[in-house]
């Protein structure tokens, strides 16, 4: 009958920091991540346009040549290749692991548009059930949206499991 009462504030302030919030359905760390990975684009934006600059200049004073081995360096800076990892995997492609077997395609893009743009994804199922695997690929269309996603996410738990995020 005497228990004291946690005052609300304290309740509301514990809660804020692990509940996620109403207005954008993610946690403060999760926030934290998507605004890393929109400044990392924005960092990876500059050195593109800067070695394409580079390359326009070079192209008109040096040679052809010289201009593409500058925009490839420049591309090289800004931590992109032309085309996907040398494996063939994308760069922006996930894996994953330990979903809860309910979940949808669309529940999944819900979870992790926030981070960026995705591409694809590819939910694994059971060809016999049509049950899931438990397991999907998430393409996002920038590299460095995946890598924050990954970052953010992996360990999280999404309904009742805990997840597992690589790059394949």
């Amino acid at each position: 009958d005497d228990v004291p009462a946690a005052s609300p504030s304290a309740a509301a302030a514990a809660a804020a920091s692990v509940i996620p919030t109403v207005q954008t359905g993610l946690t403060p760390i999760q926030q934290e991540a998507i605004k890393a990975a929109q400044a990392m684009q924005l960092q990876k934006q500059t050195v593109a346009q800067t070695a394409v600059s580079a390359a326009q200049a070079a192209a008109a004073g040096v040679g052809f040549p010289q201009a593409l081995g500058l925009q490839a360096a420049g591309l090289q800076a800004a931590g992109l290749q032309a085309a996907g990892s040398p494996g063939g995997v994308p760069l922006g492609r996930l894996y994953v692991g330990s979903l809860h077997y309910d979940l949808k395609e669309a529940e999944l893009r819900g979870i992790f548009e926030p981070f960026g743009p995705i591409k694809a994804i590819d939910l694994s199922f059971e060809p016999a059930t049509g049950k899931s695997k438990g397991f999907a690929f998430i393409e996002f269309a920038d590299p460095a949206h995946a890598d924050a996603c990954q970052k953010a996410m992996d360990g999280f738990n999404i309904a009742g499991r805990s997840v597992r995020l690589d790059h394949p």
